[in-house]
């Protein structure tokens, strides 16, 4: 390097602080660029007092914020990557445009000299901004999306700028075609494409670094520009009023952007001077940088593109490229071999570090092998556990306690007594011809005590079960009722009317589609059971009225106090930190798949504290009784939930989790309306993830009544219906083949919170 360099050291400078902003902006602001906050409060002597945004620069605001509350450091460091990025995409694609072109028409081509020439003098009659802005203003462009609009800007100043640059780089292509050493090659006959490549491109590498940085600078000053007039990426339309019918809406960026920055402050600049000196000045140092960049390689390139630039000359010759590797052969073998591995190991650790979750990251060796049940022993350990946890990730205890460290996590509740099968036998038919049915995929206990009940069985489809004049009917059968055609309250209410004025040996009820049978837990009963049937098993009643029912089931009773946990992860952003993403689970189970599913819970909270760097807080529920309606303990919790709700932008509720593999993803985000922002906006994306990702879905039912409802589940209602909480529900669907794991899941969902801004 040449001394006395000043404009390409300062260049330099200014560069590699861009590059800093660029790529470590969670390093220089703790504040989110999307953080809202339009009002705040302080007690100045004693006073409340309220102040609206723009806020001026403050130890809270070190450059102020703009008329929304945001914050407009942080605005600028994040705003880098993108208005830098959407500069390097224009001058690609005019390089794109203009080198082919200028190539071409050094060789004596008219055409692309003729349009070279006439886009130079269009361009030259009318500036490419007001072009730019002509088109870019129009609604098909201000309607689109971040990615569509990022496009839509490089295709359209690439076109408007790509001429100049043809033109200068045309002028240097003659100047070189001149020269003596290409007529002698084009003597010797050597094709037109191969002196380009060869002979031309090399000698003009100068120019195009120098041109390369200088574009770079012309575009931002363009963007600039054209932000000055309200034209920039990620346009967002807000209605102001409807009044009279009469749509009053303004434009803001959400994206942050520098262009953007100056949009939407223009008419501040009197109000809110800071709201345009510092986007400006981010602009200022950036086209300085580049500018000087560019004059800092021409002067250091300058005289000497003949010898400096002998490697790419190499490059772009095959023949002399492999006669220079095999001169270099072994000496570059070993490099070469040693850099491959190096690279390989690279990757190899990227892709394993990051972006895969892992389900089974959590030992679980010190947790019960099975029956972790509400009110068993193996529940209260497994609470323990969960709570030591919590307090080893460094999350908060949600209540209130003077105990001990870790009683602040539970809130225990009463739990009504209930039955645990311990054996069961069921069979339908009649002589010889039966057909022994399964717990647990032909039918399970709602209600049951340890005895036996053997009879026909009775169809009240058909009957008016609401309003029953004749109870005769249902003494000594199984009565079967299908309960797509009632609610749960319905069913309620006829389960109790027919044990209090008939002698039924039995309820059937036929479940709903999707609804899950279970083969756990069941409401302490002993006069008759009730009994949850597939829609198969009651298929094969109805086709034989003829058959007996024969059950016979032995059960063991369980009483005691169910035990909810709950902990809060604080976010790091002091504006959002009160605002909280809420993770609904369960960590019941009877089986060893059910074990696994508490590890995928767990897995999920440590990644989820350990890894992700989050502004807003996490709070963790992990309900007690989740296998059974009655023992759930989330209502419990909403009783009593000591959070504000407002401070909760959206829930998501994993409880219908059941399988580790799975061949759909059970999904249903009604309950996360649009007036929801960041809820709807997390549901629309876990939905478009799960499309990238080739994973199946299929819809929760619900029913609308006001509000979207589940009507399988009273207590995946709490959180909507009672707290006002928006709600995400989720679950796998086993399916035949089994082609997903918790891992694949877990990535998605960490991803996709990752990626919600809103």
């Amino acid at each position: 390097m040449r001394r006395n360099n000043p404009s390409l050291i300062l260049g330099s400078l200014i560069i590699l602080c861009l590059l800093v902003l660029i790529l470590f902006p969670v390093s220089l602001t703790g504040k989110s660029p999307y953080t809202l906050q339009s009002m705040r409060s302080r007690i100045e002597q004693g006073v409340l007092e309220f102040e609206s945004a723009p806020y001026p620069p403050s130890s809270d605001f070190p450059l102020g914020s703009d008329e929304f509350g945001r914050d407009l450091w942080s605005h600028i460091v994040y705003g880098a990557r993108l208005t830098i990025l959407l500069s390097l995409l224009i001058v690609l694609g005019r390089f794109f445009i203009a080198l082919p072109m200028a190539l071409s028409a050094g060789f004596g081509h008219s055409l692309p000299r003729s349009i070279i020439k006439q886009f130079s003098l269009l361009f030259s009659a009318i500036p490419a901004l007001l072009i730019s802005i002509i088109i870019l203003k129009q609604d098909i462009f201000l309607s689109m999306d971040k990615v569509q609009s990022i496009l839509a800007f490089v295709l359209v100043l690439s076109l408007v700028g790509w001429a100049r640059l043809g033109n200068l780089m045309l002028e240097r292509t003659e100047d070189i075609m001149k020269q003596p050493f290409i007529r002698t090659e084009i003597a010797m006959g050597k094709r037109r494409l191969r002196i380009a490549v060869e002979n031309v491109i090399p000698h003009l590498l100068t120019e195009i670094i120098v041109l390369f940085f200088m574009e770079i600078s012309a575009a931002l000053s363009l963007l600039m520009q054209l932000g000055i007039f309200g034209v920039y990426v990620g346009n967002l339309r807000i209605i102001k009023s409807t009044d009279a019918g009469v749509i009053q809406a303004f434009n803001i960026s959400f994206e942050p952007e520098w262009a953007s920055m100056l949009g939407t402050a223009r008419n501040m600049i009197y109000y809110a001077p800071w709201m345009v000196i510092f986007p400006a000045l981010a602009f200022f140092f950036a086209v300085l940088g580049f500018n000087l960049l560019g004059e800092g390689f021409r002067s250091h390139l300058q005289g000497t593109e003949s010898g400096r630039f002998s490697f790419f000359r190499i490059l772009l010759n095959p023949s002399a490229f492999f006669a220079w590797l095999k001169e270099r052969g072994k000496t570059l073998g070993k490099t070469a071999i040693g850099a491959v591995l190096f690279l390989i190991l690279l990757i190899g650790f990227l892709f394993l570090s990051e972006g895969r979750f892992d389900a089974g990251r959590y030992d679980m060796s010190a947790f019960p092998m099975n029956e972790v049940i509400a009110g068993t022993p193996g529940a209260e350990t497994s609470a323990a556990l969960i709570a030591e946890e919590m307090k080893a990730l460094g999350l908060e205890p949600l209540f209130s306690s003077s105990q001990n460290e870790t009683d602040g996590y539970f809130l225990d509740y009463d739990i009504d007594p209930v039955s645990l099968p311990v054996s069961s036998e069921c069979i339908f038919g009649s002589g010889n011809e039966t057909l022994s049915l399964k717990i647990g995929s032909d039918y399970s206990f709602l209600a049951l005590g340890s005895y036996s009940r053997k009879g026909p069985v009775y169809d009240a489809s058909t009957d008016d079960l609401l309003n029953i004049k004749d109870f005769s009917s249902y003494d000594d059968v199984f009565v079967l009722i299908d309960k797509e055609y009632y609610s749960d309250e319905s069913i309620q209410y006829i389960t109790d009317q027919l044990g209090a004025h008939a002698s039924p040996l039995g309820i059937l009820l036929v479940n709903r589609y999707g609804e899950s049978l279970s083969n756990s837990i069941a409401r302490l009963e002993s006069r008759y059971f009730i009994m949850l049937l597939s829609g198969e098993t009651a298929a094969a009643v109805r086709q034989n009225p003829d058959f007996e029912l024969s059950v016979i089931a032995r059960a063991k009773n369980s009483e005691g106090s169910g035990r909810n946990i709950a902990g809060i992860k604080r976010g790091s952003d002091p504006d959002v930190a009160d605002e909280s993403v809420l993770i609904n689970m369960g960590y019941n189970y009877n089986d060893s798949e059910g074990r696994e599913i508490l590890q995928f819970y767990m897995s999920l909270m440590d990644s989820l504290c350990r890894e992700y760097e989050s502004r807003r807080s996490f709070i963790f529920i992990f309900s007690d009784g989740t296998l059974s309606e009655q023992q759930n303990g989330l209502p419990h919790i909403m009783k009593r939930f000591p959070y504000n709700s407002s401070d909760i932008k959206v829930s998501i509720d994993l409880n219908r989790i059941k399988h580790t593999e799975f061949e759909t993803l059970s999904f249903n985000g009604q309950q996360a309306p649009v007036t929801r922002y960041y809820a709807w906006s997390l549901s629309h994306l876990l939905e478009i993830n799960m499309k990238k990702a080739g994973i199946r879905t299929s819809e929760i039912p619900t029913v609308y009544r006001g509000e979207f409802y589940f009507p399988d589940s009273a207590a995946a209602n709490v959180m909507f219906w009672k707290k006002g909480i928006a709600n995400i529900v989720m679950g796998t669907v086993a399916g035949e083949r089994r082609k997903y794991e918790l891992d694949d899941f877990g990535s998605l969902l960490v991803e996709t919170i990752e990626m919600n801004n809103y």
